[in-house]
């Protein structure tokens, strides 16, 4: 593909449904189509030398996923299929067509009342793992938000920027899509129990207790306890604004920060009007060198964007994200200071850090102010929360202790 029509795929503008620190996916018209748009902002050396040593080659994750997916419908598999993938820029692009409506497995197993219904499907999820397992294909994503259930039943597979196939099934390698898919199916029925016990049937006696161990780690993890939440929590959307700066913002006020001048007010410092409201953060990268490795997520302020998608995800309370972009060695984030009173018992304090911990969070050095809101308890400092992945008994006792010490209120009656 030539240079100019992968950059005008890369740069397609779109709503940002998900995403990650380098990566995100968005929803894009193509040809008067709706398509999915999976952007790489930029291509990591680890990442080529995963794709090289399975087997792809020295390329970025989209190219590695184009070859898998290819691979896959050509052998029968329901997959999404490619329209376009390449590489531009030292950016990575793959854009896909989209599915038939469908719904992910763990929804469709929370809300599906006819016991046949759900019986059906969980089997052909397991005729499913067992044919990737015979195909020697190892899918580590394989979780069951990733699988999506028609009206009829059949199922298509997203995500497989990670898979990749043996040379001859493994059972050691097939033990990872086993794991995960059963580390995400809520359990809390007879027939996902059932369907638990077959999938992890496929794999030897021998190795049941590694598998049941790799299970118990996974459901440690603070993104697959996000997927068994009975009532998941709908991913917060971005428009994408401007490609060159990295700007993205709540669709509420995207069409706000549309003008040039209204964003340069932003990296100042400033809100967009006088009646505008809500708090702007900015400031610059604290290297050139940080900028040059798109490292976008090491400056504060990109940083607290990304714990404030975090804690929605994870139904935590927090300021309200409404637009964060970065601009040369420059950023800003743009948000909303939850309003409610401080008066907060023991008790609740103690649930709330609970859940943040949950969350893969902890208290930093400054002092936590928590209001309740209509909705609940909420934080309304950011900067005294930080993202740390797992929590360790040591820091969960000290964060116990700092709150005490912060919010000394009567203990609840």
């Amino acid at each position: 593909m030539a240079d100019n029509a992968a950059t005008l795929i890369v740069d397609l503008p779109g709503v940002v449904v998900s995403g990650h620190p380098d990566r995100h996916v968005m929803q894009v018209e193509w040809q008067g189509r709706v398509a999915w748009l999976k952007r790489e902002h930029r291509i990591r050396w680890r990442d080529r030398r995963e794709s090289r040593f399975h087997g792809f080659g020295s390329v970025g994750k989209s190219l590695r996923e184009a070859a898998m997916l290819r691979d896959l419908t050509a052998n029968g598999y329901r997959v999404p299929h490619v329209i376009e993938a390449g590489e531009v820029g030292g950016r990575g692009f793959l854009l896909l067509a989209d599915l038939p409506p469908a719904i992910d497995l763990a929804s469709f197993l929370r809300s599906e009342t006819d016991p046949e219904r759900r019986r059906s499907v969980l089997g052909r999820t397991v005729d499913l793992v067992r044919r990737l397992h015979d195909d020697g294909i190892v899918q580590p994503d394989l979780s069951a938000k990733h699988i999506r259930v028609r009206e009829d039943g059949e199922l298509d597979v997203i995500d497989w920027q990670r898979a990749y196939r043996l040379a001859a099934p493994d059972v050691r390698e097939s033990l990872k899509t086993i794991a995960i898919l059963a580390a995400t199916l809520p359990d809390d029925t007879p027939t996902c129990s059932e369907c638990l016990r077959s999938i992890a049937a496929i794999a030897p006696a021998s190795h049941r207790a590694t598998l049941d161990a790799m299970i118990a780690r996974l459901r440690q993890r603070s993104s697959i306890r996000e997927q068994l939440r009975p009532d998941p929590i709908s991913p917060r959307k971005l428009v994408w604004l401007e490609p060159d700066e990295g700007c993205c913002a709540v669709p509420e006020v995207a069409e706000l920060l549309a003008d040039v001048a209204v964003r340069d007010r932003l990296y100042e410092g400033g809100v967009p009007h006088a009646d505008s409201g809500g708090t702007v953060e900015c400031g610059r990268y604290p290297l050139r060198s940080a900028y040059w490795l798109s490292r976008r997520w090491r400056s504060p302020q990109m940083r607290t964007a990304r714990l404030l998608f975090h804690l929605h995800r994870h139904g935590i309370e927090a300021p309200e994200l409404l637009a964060f972009g970065r601009r040369g060695w420059r950023s800003f984030v743009w948000y909303l200071v939850p309003e409610g009173v401080a008066e907060i018992d023991r008790g609740e304090r103690a649930e709330w850090l609970g859940r943040l911990h949950e969350a893969g969070c902890a208290l930093t050095g400054e002092p936590p102010t928590l209001v309740r809101t209509a909705t609940g308890i909420a934080v309304a400092r950011i900067d005294a929360i930080e993202y740390v992945r797992r929590v360790s008994p040591k820091r969960r006792s000290h964060d116990v202790r700092r709150l005490s010490e912060t919010n000394a209120l009567p203990p609840s009656r």
